[in-house]
This record gives C-alpha cells, sequence and structure tokens, in this order.
C-alpha cells in the first residue's frame, strides 16, 4: 500500500516537470547548465547524504546526524605538444546537512584569464515530505551571487523526489533550473535528471552499487547518458568511476575512517585530439555518524560515567527542563559495542550516583563479563560503595574507590511493608477473598506482620540474593564464600579498612584515573569519552528488519492514571498494530508490572495469543514480571527473566473495605436506595454479608482456575502441575527457571537475540530496534525533576509509585473485580 502510493506520487511529479513550459535553447557560455562546480561519481539516486543540495535535495529526507564536506576541483589545461597543467580556474564547495536541512555554498571562477565571470552558489535544502527511508520529496532554493561586478543576485529552484522501495534498487529524479535563473546574462535551462541505482550483489547487497543518469534538457534532443559505479574493497577503501556514451570517463579512491574521510578523482574528457586529464577534485568529509572505515588509534579507553542521569527507560530522554538522560539500556549497547571493537582495549565505568536497580546491575555484570572474555579490561570506580555498586563493581578487572567516599556495603536484605495497624487504627476493616495462602498481596493491608507463608516467600528471596551477592563478591575478588560474608558482616569499613582487607583494589581520586590506567595498561591512555552516544551511519537503502519492544510497565489498569502506571488499553491497541505491521519481524515484551486488574490483564493477553499466531512474541522480564505481569506472559513463545526477577504469584484475590468505623467517628452518613440484592457490594459503608463473600469466593476462584489453565497452556504442562507451584508463591527468576515458569535466564539484550533467531534473521544481519510506547508522564519523573524525590520515604515512594494504581483502587472503592497483584510493598535492596 506505502508503496504504491509513492509510485503514483513519483508519477505525478514527474509528469508536472515534463510539461514545464518550453523555452528557447541558449548556449551557457563558460557556465555549466546546472552553473555547478563538478562532483565525483555521483547518481540522482545515490550519492553522499551532504550533496544533497547539489545532486538530489530529497536526499535530506533520510537525513540523520551531522556531515560534512568540503571540495575542491583544480581545471586542468592542455596545450598542443604539452602535458596537462594546473589552471587558475576551477571551484570550491562548502556542503552541510544536519537531521532535514542542507546547506550548500560554492566558488566558483569557470575561466582562467577573466574572473568578471567569478561566482558564488547557496542552497538551501529543505524536506516537502518523509516517509520513513522509503520516499522523500524535497527542494532546494538557490541564489546566484557574481562576484566580481554588480550584476543582480538571481534566484532559482529545483525539487528532487527519491524512491527507495527495496534493499537493492534506488530511483531519483530532479527538476532542475525550474525558475531559469540568469546570471552575468546567461539564463539556464531546465533540465530533468532521471536515476536508477541497483546492488546487484545479494550476499553483500552494500558492497557494489552500479547507476544510470539521463538529462533531458529543454529544447535539446537525444538526453545524454552517465554511468557510475562504486565498489568497496573494504571496509575503509572504496573506488568509484563514471563515464559517458561520449568517451568521458572518470575514476577515484575514497579512504574512510569512522567519522571521517578523504577522497580523490580525476576526470578525463574525449577531446579532438584524443583523451586528455580535464579537472581533479579532491574531497574531505566529517560526520558524527560512525561508519565502516578503517581503524586508527588503538589502545583507546571507553570511559562512561554512571550518574543522577541514568534512567531505566530504553532510551535517552530529556527530562522536565531539558537536562539530558541517559539509559541503562543505551549503556548496555554501548558496553556490547565495545567487545567486537577494535580501537578498545579496556572500560573505565565511574559510578558516581546512579538509581540502581538488581535487574539494571546484572544486565550490567553481564556485559562487563563480555568485555573481560573478549580480552579487554574493565576498571570500576566508585565515588561510594554500597550495595548494588559494589555488586556490579565486582565485575571487573579492578574495583577504584574514590578516598573521600563510603564504603557501606552490608550484604542485601527483602523487606515487606504493613499497614494493618494503621488501617485498624482508622476504623478500616478489610474484607477479601483469595486462592492460596502465598497469594499475600493483601496482607499488605490486613495484617501487621507476615503470616507463616508470606515468612516462607521472604526468606526465600533473602536467601536467593544472599546467594547471587555474596558469590559475585567471592568471584570478583578470589576468595571463598564464607570469607566474603565474613569480610561483609564485619561492618561498615573506611576505604583504607576496604583497601586493606582487599574489597577494592586502589583509593584513587577522579584526576587520578588516567595515570592509573596508563600505568595498569603499559601505555598511555585515550578516552573515548563520546563513546556513549556514538551512532551509526544507515547504509541500507530500505529500512532493515524491525524488532519491536513493548514496554508493559506499571501496574495494570485500563487506563492510566497520573501516578503512572499501565495503560491495558494502549498496550493492546499497540500489540493489535503490530500484528498487522509487516516490517515488525518479532515481538519482545518487556513486562516490568507487580500486575493489577484480572480483566485488563486479560486485555492484554489476548492480543498476545493473537500477536503469536503471526510472529514470534518473546517476553522480556524486568524486576517484577508476577501474578497479573506474568499473565500477560504466559502465551509467549519463550519467557527469559533475569535470576532476580520477582516472577510467579500466579493467584487471584478481591478486596474491599469496610469503612463504617470511621465513617461514623468523623459523623459521615450515607443513605442507599436500592433496587437489586447487591447493588451496593462495594459500598464502604456496611461490611459484606456471609453469603455476599461467598459469591465473591465463587468469582475469584473461577478465575483463578482460568488463570491456571492459561499459564498450562502457555507452558505446555498439566493445569494439575501449575497448580502446585501458584497458589499465589512468588519465585525468584532463578527459581522460576528451575519449575518452568521460564525457559532462560537473561536480559532485554538475550531476548532480543532469541526474537532474531526465531525471526529467521542472521546474528550479523542489521535490524532496527524499535522501542514503543513513549515513555508518559508520571509523578515520580516530576517529583525526580523537581528535585523533591530525595526527601520522600522509600516507603512513601513505593505507595505513590510502584503499587499506587492497585492501592489507590482498594482504598477508595474497593474490589469488585478479581485482582492479580504480586505482594505489595516487598523491596529487595
Amino acid at each position: 500500500m506505502k508503496q504504491q502510493a509513492c509510485s503514483r506520487f513519483v508519477g505525478q511529479v514527474l509528469l508536472a516537470l515534463l510539461l514545464a513550459g518550453p523555452a528557447a535553447a541558449q548556449d551557457t557560455g563558460p557556465y555549466a547548465l546546472t552553473f555547478d562546480m563538478e562532483l565525483p561519481a555521483v547518481s540522482v539516486a545515490y550519492f553522499p547524504d551532504m550533496l544533497a543540495p547539489v545532486v538530489n535535495p530529497a536526499g535530506v529526507g533520510f537525513g540523520r546526524g551531522l556531515e560534512v564536506m568540503f571540495l575542491h576541483q583544480q581545471n586542468l589545461l592542455v596545450e598542443p605538444g604539452q602535458a596537462s597543467r594546473p589552471s587558475s580556474a576551477g571551484a570550491e564547495g562548502l556542503f552541510f546537512r544536519s537531521g532535514h536541512l542542507g546547506l550548500g555554498i560554492q566558488w566558483l571562477r569557470p575561466l582562467e584569464q577573466d574572473d568578471g565571470f567569478d561566482y558564488l552558489k547557496y542552497s538551501l535544502t529543505l524536506p516537502v515530505l518523509s516517509v520513513e527511508r522509503s520516499f522523500a520529496l524535497a527542494g532546494s532554493l538557490e541564489i546566484l551571487d557574481p562576484a566580481n561586478n554588480d550584476a543582480d543576485n538571481s534566484l532559482d529552484f529545483s525539487l528532487g523526489a527519491l524512491w527507495r522501495p527495496f534493499r537493492f534498487l534506488s530511483l531519483g529524479l530532479v527538476g532542475r533550473n525550474l525558475g531559469r535563473a540568469s546570471l552575468n546574462g546567461v539564463r539556464s535551462r531546465r533540465l530533468l535528471d532521471v536515476g536508477v541505482a541497483l546492488r546487484p550483489l545479494w550476499f553483500a547487497p552494500e558492497r557494489l552499487t552500479l547507476a544510470a543518469d539521463y538529462r533531458m534538457v529543454e529544447g535539446a534532443d537525444d538526453p545524454p547518458a552517465r554511468f557510475s559505479a562504486w565498489l568497496t574493497l573494504f571496509a575503509g577503501l572504496r573506488l568509484f568511476a563514471s563515464a559517458d556514451l561520449d568517451g568521458n570517463f572518470g575514476a577515484g579512491l575514497a579512504v574512510d575512517f569512522l567519522h571521517m574521510g578523504s577522497s580523490g578523482y580525476v576526470g578525463v574528457n574525449n577531446g579532438p585530439d584524443g583523451l586528455d586529464a580535464a579537472y581533479l577534485l579532491l574531497a574531505a568529509r566529517a560526520s558524527n555518524l560512525s561508519g565502516p572505515g578503517l581503524v586508527v588509534g588503538h589502545g583507546r579507553t571507553v570511559r562512561i560515567v554512571l550518574d543522577s542521569s541514568l534512567s531505566a527507560g530504553p532510551q535517552p530522554s530529556r527530562g522536565l527542563f531539558f537536562r539530558r538522560r541517559t539509559s541503562a539500556w543505551q549503556v548496555e549497547q554501548a558496553l556490547a559495542r565495545a567487545v567486537d571493537d577494535e580501537r578498545v582495549d579496556s572500560v573505565l565505568l565511574q559510578v558516581e550516583d546512579p538509581e540502581l536497580s538488581w535487574v539494571m546491575v546484572e544486565d550490567l555484570r553481564r556485559q562487563l563479563e563480555r568485555l573481560r572474555r573478549a580480552g579487554k579490561k574493565v576498571f570500576v570506580h566508585l565515588r561510594d560503595a554500597d550495595n548494588l555498586r559494589y555488586f556490579l563493581a565486582c565485575a571487573a578487572d579492578a574495583i577504584l574507590l574514590n578516598p573521600g567516599g563510603g564504603f557501606m556495603v552490608t550484604g542485601p536484605s527483602v523487606e515487606a511493608l504493613f499497614l494493618g495497624g494503621a488501617l485498624q487504627m482508622m476504623g478500616v476493616r478489610a474484607e477479601y477473598q483469595r486462592v492460596g495462602d502465598f497469594k499475600t498481596a493483601v496482607d499488605t493491608l490486613t495484617r501487621e506482620q507476615p503470616s507463616q507463608a508470606h515468612r516462607q516467600v521472604l526468606d526465600s528471596l533473602a536467601d536467593e540474593a544472599a546467594d547471587t551477592f555474596f558469590s559475585a563478591v567471592a568471584n570478583g575478588r578470589g576468595i571463598s564464600r564464607e570469607r566474603a560474608q565474613q569480610l561483609i558482616d564485619g561492618g561498615l569499613l573506611t576505604p583504607r579498612q576496604a583497601l586493606a582487607s582487599k574489597l577494592v583494589d586502589k583509593l584513587v581520586y577522579p584526576d587520578e584515573l588516567e595515570d592509573y590506567l596508563a600505568e595498569q595498561l603499559g601505555h598511555r591512555t585515550s578516552m573515548l569519552a563520546g563513546y556513549l552516544h556514538e551512532r551509526r551511519s544507515p547504509r541500507r537503502w530500505d529500512r532493515p528488519p524491525q524488532l519491536a519492544v513493548v514496554h508493559a510497565s506499571g501496574t495494570i489498569a485500563y487506563r492510566g492514571t497520573p501516578f503512572g502506571g499501565m495503560n491495558a488499553h494502549r498496550i493492546a491497541a499497540i500489540l493489535e498494530q503490530l500484528r498487522d505491521d509487516d516490517e515488525v519481524r518479532a515481538v519482545v515484551l518487556r513486562v516490568d508490572s507487580p500486575g493489577g486488574s484480572g480483566a485488563a490483564s486479560d486485555l492484554i493477553w489476548r492480543q498476545v495469543v493473537r500477536l503469536r499466531e503471526r510472529k514470534p512474541v518473546i517476553v522480556s522480564m524486568g524486576k517484577v514480571a508476577a501474578s497479573g505481569g506474568y499473565y500477560i506472559s504466559a502465551p509467549a513463545d519463550v519467557i527469559v527473566a533475569e535470576p532476580s526477577t520477582i516472577t510467579g504469584s500466579i493467584g487471584v484475590f478481591a478486596m474491599f473495605f469496610d469503612l463504617s468505623d470511621l465513617w461514623a467517628s468523623l459523623g459521615i452518613s450515607k443513605e442507599v436506595v436500592k433496587r437489586s440484592r447487591l447493588a451496593d457490594l462495594d459500598s464502604t459503608f456496611r461490611g459484606r454479608t456471609p453469603e455476599e463473600m461467598e459469591l465473591i469466593k465463587q468469582n475469584v476462584e473461577a478465575f483463578y482456575k482460568k488463570f491456571v489453565e492459561l499459564v498450562a497452556r502457555g507452558r505446555h504442562r498439566q493445569p494439575e502441575e501449575i497448580d502446585r507451584i501458584a497458589r499465589g508463591r512468588v519465585w525468584t527468576g532463578r527459581q522460576a527457571r528451575q519449575r518452568g515458569l521460564v525457559d532462560e535466564l537473561g536480559g532485554l539484550s538475550r531476548a532480543l537475540e532469541i526474537a532474531r533467531q526465531r525471526a529467521g534473521l542472521g546474528s550479523r544481519e542489521p535490524v532496527e530496534v524499535v522501542h514503543v510506547p513513549r515513555p508518559g508522564f508520571s509523578l515520580r519523573a516530576l517529583l525526580t525533576e523537581l528535585g523533591l524525590l530525595p526527601r520522600l520515604d522509600a516507603s512513601l515512594l513505593e505507595l505513590l509509585d510502584a503499587n499506587q494504581r492497585m492501592l489507590l483502587q482498594l482504598a477508595t472503592m474497593g474490589g469488585n473485580t478479581p485482582m492479580t497483584v504480586t505482594p505489595l510493598l516487598v523491596r529487595l535492596h
């Protein structure tokens, strides 16, 4: 559909340009037909993006990043019986592109002995229409400025279209001199350039490009043709050439580095006396996008700073007042790039004051371990050490600590908050029905201390966290697990005590880091400080296959709330859209949710089931994917969880609040007139009768049975097997893996690898990872941006953020529908 629309549009543009009003052809004298300098082998269907203002304006429609090119044209003169010699005639050009804006400045000197014909040409290019990386339409406004006389400036414009429907085909169309500008009394003629470019090597399409261009000149017959070719010998070295049917040709060589490059091109004319070198072109380019090129400067160190700007989100963002935030995913991908980067022999991770989670640290540790296996040295510098920062640092070759910092590593703990006593003092009585003693979400609002089942879950989580943490310390420091726990149990340490205990390798101030690294690496350090934001230059003509990551985060509800949470309707709509999007080859559902409304969870579950009918669906579990979070995960082809992920909690409950004592103490009463028996079932002004509680129990049990059956179907197990490990029981990712609730342990990167494999995409084939939906407003983000977050108590934060949607619903209106929520306010830190 999209390609057919583009085809019609291109046809209409072509017809409009061909029907441009006729005019008498005029000789251009010393000027080229387009008043432009000579260019190296280019085609209106294929050219460097920064040359869009003079080759094809539509090139800015595909623009990314910042690129600049300088071109020098040296004309050559040939006298009878003599070799070619340099001429004072020639040109210089500076071409610039930033995003979708193009700018060209040319100084042209067409005649050697007469500077009266010298002129400047300015070109400003803006897009008109851009359809992803498939089709673009753009125009250029041009100003011709005579340099050495009083002639008036002249305006002109051009219009270009570029269509790349496939990876191997590109079509270009440009109408030039549409305003018929005049320079020193010479008026231009309208031109129509049509070009087609092919990439015939199916096994490596970007290695060879062939192009043919035809130029139709107003008032002239027999349009000339020009043929061009570009061949990449290997990354960083390219050959290119062009020729026409009159025997004129040219050839050049380009040497490329990651962010810059240079090239030379010689043009040869077929004149009456034979072949003569006509001009020489020299070019230099620079870009903030990295591309295939020769690698220089080995022995570089990637420096990444983790501070308060670090966010757990999928992509970098800007805060309320435009402060740039770095995403954990961005850091992880930068570390993954460094594994295979020939320039890099080491990584320095400076940990200042980031907000970390166990899942985030496990992802980063995994990449640090990959770096070490690849032979790269990894150094972690801690401004202060706490549990998570030290857990991360134990994956490094060396742990460096700021001498003025602290070492407050105390080992992990699990906390659970109980509000039952407070609610009872307020005159609030909770009434509930649940399936399974392990469905302890209700305990938070009904008890003052954990039940035996709740205690069992907390002990299990604490044992798992302790084993993971102390094993990491033991492996990282080369000591036994018992010794690791003994050192941590010894109490808070000063930096010098931590060094004496060999829990850190060196006390180093930030300004001493480069000297320390030089000593350890055996060479002078060269920091790659901008490595985190390095972007790749796209070389494909079409968009690469897409893998979509759908972020399902927060408490599940039908609609979002001012406090955040997951909008089930929005997530379901996205999944339905991805089902019909042929460009998306597989979907990763990134679940970070404690659950919520059972009916809202079922809405998402249904769309996951339908999506899986069309393409692979992989679930990647974050910090928590339990209860309703597991409900929406169950239908996936593969479930990947972090070892510390809180998952399972396959159970259901319903809760109501009797606030009659509270209302009475406040002098508040309500009169209810009803005509059906259960019309005021969710009223907070009375308690539920035994008969009503039995009806609620039946409803909850029916939903639990459905929950177990859909999990059994998704896990290819019998319902009886699932019931034995369900009953509301919470498991870590590692425990869930042992019980078949999870298929693999790993992070989002591993889930994307599986999605790539399931979609039939090769490990080296470029793919585009698309994250949806974009982060929206949340109270926590606002409080953080305003600087209020650090002053809030952690438990209050949990009330306002992680489980706010369910708490607000239960506390204000009761729960007249089954809820699938993991135990509330349980924190692992």
